[in-house]
């Protein structure tokens, strides 16, 4: 998408996308049991072969309710959708979506070469019981220094 297209997205019509809770007759607190009887309760008033005298208008309210539907009847299409609409982007959705399945992450930190977590049961309190002679001593500098040491490059 380039600027041009972007700009002419400022200046668009509002599209089915700007209120799809509207097109169901749902608010954003409803669950997805109830985005659901609403769509079936919506869809059968509408449905094309219920309305033969009114069918390209009925034809077109079902598309509407079926693209809502799509999006909202999906938990991960939804909170896209929420992402967008509390947003307060200019942008329409479609365009919005469009982006973002395009763009990418970037990580600046190199992936790790080998796993920091082993599946070795941890043994760190016995590597450091043999630097405590008895209890109740107090550990030599150098004991201290090298039980440092070795916490530092997790080794305890």
């Amino acid at each position: 998408m380039n600027i041009d297209a972007i700009l002419g997205e400022l200046a668009r019509q509002p599209d089915i996308y700007d209120d799809l809770y509207g097109v169901l007759g749902c608010t954003p607190s409803n669950t997805a049991e109830q985005i659901a009887t609403e769509y079936r309760r919506r869809t059968l008033a509408c449905h094309p072969d219920r309305r033969p005298n009114d069918q390209d208008a009925a034809r077109q309210e079902f598309e509407r309710l079926n693209v809502a539907y799509g999006i909202l009847g999906r938990e991960t299409e939804r909170a896209s959708y929420e992402r967008w609409r509390t947003s307060g982007l200019k942008v329409s959705f479609a365009s919005w979506r469009a982006l973002n399945e395009r763009a990418q992450a970037v990580h600046w930190q190199p992936q790790p070469t080998q796993s920091v977590i082993d599946n070795r049961p941890y043994e760190g309190w016995r590597a450091a019981q043999p630097a405590c002679k008895a209890k109740g001593t107090i550990a030599t500098e150098s004991e201290s220094e090298r039980l440092i040491q070795q916490f530092r490059n997790y080794e305890l």
